[in-house]
């Protein structure tokens, strides 16, 4: 679905991530992990087309079409809008500029909040929602354009343990829906539970390769340059440091 061939990545004449290779199948389940600043959205950005490569090639499927979901606070809660009209606005990137929002618009809506478990917060205000509640309006201002591609950057920062698992197990039905999903974080027990593949950054080089491979405590501890433990209990995967 899309392909990194030599890639050089970064803004003007500072490169970020050098000899990016490797390529996201449809279907995957990516998590790219680094520590702040490593330039895990700087790659998002470009996947997105937001910013060029500085050299090599990214390939990609014709007409694929993406689903982003932000960093909930770049959403300013000040604004009077409704769960339902911020959903909406997933919509605008598929209409002409003259054409309105529709009754048919406001169905896909409110069926896409049903899809993350939030039709009955429809006509609520966005800032009266919870932190997960919000992210998962986002998530469903992402999905409702059907896309192709579900990007999330840092889906649950700041979230207490319930929200967060509330959070990720919707991106979990999504994904079971057969959409493909690229996520960015620093949260390691995340893409621990539901990434199938990772692009672990280690300075400025990325690797990538399925979780098993690389969510090790040898990868980890080179990567942060502190030990790191990588065990299961009850049969879930283990991160923590020593």
């Amino acid at each position: 679905m899309i392909r990194f061939e030599n890639l050089d990545l970064g803004y003007g004449k500072r490169v970020v991530l050098k000899g990016v290779n490797g390529e996201i199948r449809r279907g995957n389940f990516l998590g790219i992990v680094g520590p702040n600043g490593s330039g895990k959205t700087t790659l998002l950005k470009t996947i997105l087309g937001w910013i060029k490569p500085l050299s090599g090639r990214l390939h990609s499927d014709a007409n694929l079409r993406y689903g982003y979901v932000p960093q909930r606070n770049v959403i300013d809660s000040l604004y009077p809008l409704t769960a339902l009209e911020i959903v909406l606005m997933g919509l605008y990137g598929t209409k002409s500029a003259w054409k309105r929002i529709s009754d048919s618009d406001r169905k896909e809506a409110f069926e896409a909040l049903q899809k993350v478990g939030l039709g009955e917060k429809a006509p609520l205000l966005f800032h009266e929602l919870s932190g997960g509640q919000q992210q998962r309006v986002l998530l469903a201002r992402a999905i409702v354009s059907r896309p192709d591609v579900l990007i999330l950057d840092e889906p649950t920062n700041g979230m207490d343990l319930v929200s967060e698992a509330s959070v990720m197990e919707t991106v979990r039905a999504i994904h079971a829906s057969g959409m493909t999903v690229i996520i960015v974080t620093h949260l390691l027990h995340v893409v621990a539970q539901y990434a199938t593949e990772l692009g672990l950054i280690k300075e400025d080089r990325i690797e990538f390769g399925t979780t098993d491979e690389l969510l090790t405590s040898e990868h980890l501890t080179e990567l942060y340059r502190t030990k790191i433990a990588v065990t299961s209990v009850q049969g879930k995967t283990v991160v923590m440091a020593l």
